[in-house]
């Protein structure tokens, strides 16, 4: 399923028709002059480049991702076997998102907004009789601490199970997060490229919180490490990229060590 959607990419061009300076009056002898002169006030303006298609492969298959937009607002990304990421508007910004599995309804994240930053996330699973809340305060030093906690449906009693965080940005990047579970601590150092994110104009996404792959940017690097005492557990990825003229990747190359072997995804993006 995270290989299914693990996506993002789709390059389009404007057709912009220009005005002459001034009507001339043409008289026999004359050349007629057919080709549109621009006025030096005029600009052309191209749409966003967007996303639109990305191609998955690893030791299981390939996969086709298609991602449908309304304008820029993502409307989903798509799987050829049906599991889909499914996102909800208000305005310009992403309120929900809808995890689609074998046909079911699997996850559902609702976000709450305070002056266009993500003040609440509630994370919902059918048949469950609770569900999380994760709750944001930003800093202004571009950190944002959360706290994650369990409603009861049926009393609407909230009760806090032990996990707070930091996540640090910079550059709109997410750099570092830092997360602690009952006291057992879990970092995440990630770098980034200088070049576009594939989903870099779709409205909204860059203000959803805590995943690497929202940012401005392009992850190249992320070094984790959880536990504690004298053996933590590290978990490193490796991201290597091609780009088109226009700073986006057309391909990443993702590795990692898995249980036995390492593990390699390559993600095709098409504009």
């Amino acid at each position: 399923m995270k290989r299914a959607l693990c996506v993002l990419s789709v390059a389009l061009l404007a057709l912009v028709s220009c005005s002459k300076d001034n009507d001339s009056v043409v008289t026999p002898g004359d050349k007629v002059i057919t080709d549109p002169i621009v006025k030096k006030e005029d600009s052309i303006v191209l749409p966003p480049i967007l996303v639109q298609k990305i191609i998955s492969t690893d030791q299981y298959g390939t996969l086709n991702n298609i991602v449908l937009y309304d304008g820029n607002k993502l409307k989903s990304i798509m799987d050829e076997e049906g599991n889909s990421l499914k996102y909800t508007y208000t305005g310009d910004l992403i309120t929900k998102s809808e995890t689609i599995y074998n046909g079911k309804l699997i996850a559902t994240n609702e976000y709450t907004y305070n002056n266009g930053k993500l003040s609440m996330t509630i994370q919902k699973q059918p048949g469950r009789d609770f569900y999380y809340i994760k709750k944001y305060t930003h800093n202004t030093d571009t950190t944002a601490a959360y706290a994650k906690f369990k409603v009861t449906i049926a009393t609407g009693i909230e009760e806090e199970t032990g996990t707070i965080g930091k996540y640090t940005y910079r550059n709109g990047n997410l750099v570092k997060e830092e997360e602690f579970i009952n006291g057992l601590e879990s970092i995440t150092i990630n770098k980034f490229d200088t070049n576009n994110n594939p989903f870099k104009n779709a409205a909204g996404f860059n203000l959803l919180l805590g995943d690497e792959n929202t940012g401005v940017n392009n992850i190249i690097e992320s070094k984790s490490t959880s536990g504690s005492g004298s053996n933590p557990k590290p978990n490193n990825i490796a991201y290597v990229y091609k780009y088109d003229s226009n700073k986006y990747p057309t391909e990443r190359i993702l590795t990692y060590q898995g249980l036995s072997s390492v593990v390699t995804i390559t993600e095709q993006y098409v504009y």
